[in-house]
């Protein structure tokens, strides 16, 4: 199975979204672990929303009963795709000039599933009594921190949003709910069917563009897909009523 190899973030190091990446792997190669890597052009936008729409996420219809799921041929077709369009070459291999095909597809999907593409929300962590005695302040907003990899390095980066209003609450709930009125105007319908969910990459970005009032660990540009993954967090976190013991 292979992993990959990570260092630890320098002080100075930021994400450059326009930059080129060397995205390392763990390998298992007659016996040994070796490393190896994949070079990558910057990955644009719009390359980002093209590969989420090739993954083509699937919900299966039984009845009333709606279950999504995802198809992983489509996915690791995707992978390959994104792979193909960004991979500029590839160091620990022995040089040849058909690169391209000779790199193992389950390679391509991992360089760029939990490599390129990795990015996690960092979890809140439960307040000390002393920080519980300072006020929240509602002009400071929501911070969103995220862990990633840039160049094999962990990086983490940080998101400012202002409070979502209740239109803003409107659209993203519109998003989330697309898989349901799909189904509701598809009509009559087998007991069990299949409907492609058309990718929300886009218009999540586009949302995050609207509530996001700064951001920090950036040399330029923040990425789709951080930009996604950054508004995904903030409206999944809701007040909680708290019982004194």
């Amino acid at each position: 199975m292979n992993d990959f190899t990570t260092q630890t973030q320098p002080s100075s190091l930021l994400y450059d979204s326009d930059a080129e990446q060397r995205v390392e792997l763990l390998i298992q190669y007659r016996g040994l672990e070796r490393t190896v890597a994949h070079r990558f052009a910057p990955l644009t936008d719009e390359l980002f929303f093209q590969f989420e729409q090739r993954k083509k996420t699937r919900a299966r219809v039984s009845g009333q009963d709606l279950l999504i799921v995802r198809n992983e041929d489509q996915e690791l077709s995707a992978a390959e795709w994104l792979w193909n369009e960004l991979a500029l070459g590839r160091d620990g291999y022995v040089p040849r000039d058909d690169w391209r095909e000779r790199t193992n597809v389950l390679d391509k999907a991992q360089a760029i599933r939990d490599g390129l593409l990795a990015v996690f929300a960092v979890r809140a962590t439960p307040a000390s009594e002393a920080a519980e005695v300072e006020p929240v302040d509602d002009d400071l907003g929501t911070e969103i921190a995220l862990d990633c990899l840039f160049n094999s390095t962990a990086l983490t980066v940080r998101h400012a949003f202002r409070a979502p209003s209740a239109a803003d609450v409107k659209e993203y709930d519109r998003l989330m709910r697309i898989a349901d009125n799909l189904i509701a105007r598809g009509g009559r319908r087998p007991d069990s069917a299949q409907l492609v969910i058309p990718s929300k990459a886009r218009e999540l970005a586009a949302l995050y563009d609207r509530l996001a009032v700064g951001a920090e660990g950036y040399a330029g540009r923040v990425p789709a897909h951080h930009k996604r993954e950054a508004v995904l967090e903030l409206f999944s976190r809701e007040a909680r009523v708290t019982e004194k013991k």
